[in-house]
């Protein structure tokens, strides 16, 4: 699972930030979300062989503009497809 994840994370572009084998992976993508003064996620792994457990959370610019909560709600939906396309392989 961890060679899916650690692909579709660079493939997205962003920067990985700590990657804490087995369980953790923290990256940032501000590039991509450039209305959002500051944009981070995390993402929590448990690998149980034939089947993996994500968790996942955004934290980003406490005060984001109109503009800023756009670019939430478009980080949220391609996160979604991103966690998706790990679990399809």
């Amino acid at each position: 699972m961890w060679p899916r994840i650690l692909d579709a994370v660079e493939a997205s572009g962003a920067t990985l930030l700590a990657v804490e084998l087995p369980w953790r992976l923290c990256a940032e993508d501000a590039a991509s979300h450039p209305d959002l003064g500051f944009f981070q996620g995390t993402f929590v792994i448990r690998d149980d062989g034939p089947t993996c457990h994500v968790s996942w959370g955004l934290v980003f610019d406490p005060e984001p503009t109109e503009a800023g909560l756009a670019e939430v709600d478009r980080a949220l939906a391609t996160t979604a497809v991103l966690l998706a396309e790990i679990a399809r392989g």
